[in-house]
């Protein structure tokens, strides 16, 4: 296996490239999500990890962010996209090759896999170590939603959003789409703002929050909706 940076043609498209992963691709490996976090100083890196088989590379995004006195820290959000410990068994001495060469001090890796204690426990074999979680929302809710409304709505427990779904069908609640205009993400900040208070966890600024919309909005990858 090879690791490289990716060449400017699959820069163009990455965001196909990632679909072909192992895991099926996830917004936080999208060339989009890398690039944006260049507002929090984050330099995006793009990597290739190259099979005997093309057809099974691995395509990587990584952010990377220049630490005082130690180097670089690499950050591979919600990635490297692998499924299972016995692929990332395969990958990380080549990644944590080329991430010696740069001049890396560390990997903070995110694959999406099982919490199970077999997984744990592999993980741990690799070397890797359990250490604070970047993103405020770092576990994955897989739902199924291939059936019809009516279905997806009698698989939900009685209480909570199938009590809060049905509720709204009796007030006459819609739902809309919301362009993402200056005004409308502002008003989806208060209200993103005052759930923050009341539940007690942090958000960042407007600012930020606008731009990541809008970003996202214009590439086809984001929508708001206000009931």
């Amino acid at each position: 296996m090879l690791i490289r940076f990716a060449t400017p043609q699959e820069l163009e498209n990455w965001d196909s490239l990632i679909l072909k992963n192992p895991d099926n691709g996830n917004i936080f490996q999208s060339f989009e999500m890398t690039n944006f976090k260049k507002l929090s100083g984050w330099k995006p890196l793009y990597l290739v990890a190259e099979s005997s088989d093309e057809t099974h590379n691995l395509y990587i995004s990584v952010q990377e962010k220049s630490i005082a006195f130690l180097g670089k820290l690499w950050y591979i959000s919600k990635g490297p996209g692998v499924k299972n410990t016995a692929e990332l068994k395969v990958i990380l001495p080549f990644l944590n090759n080329l991430a010696r060469g740069n001049k890396v001090f560390a990997i903070k890796i995110e694959p999406e896999l099982l919490k199970t204690e077999q997984n744990l426990s592999e993980l741990s074999n690799l070397g890797l170590y359990k250490v604070r979680p970047i993103q405020p929302n770092y576990s994955t809710i897989i739902l199924d939603i291939s059936g019809s409304e009516e279905e997806i709505l009698s698989s939900m427990p009685r209480k909570g959003a199938k009590y809060s779904i049905n509720r709204a069908r009796r007030d006459g609640v819609t739902v809309k789409r919301a362009d993402s205009t200056d005004d409308n993400c502002r008003f989806f900040y208060e209200l993103l703002a005052q759930t923050a208070r009341e539940s007690g966890f942090n958000i960042r600024t407007f600012d930020y929050h606008k731009e990541f919309w809008q970003v996202f909005a214009k590439k086809g990858l984001g929508q708001l909706f206000f009931a």
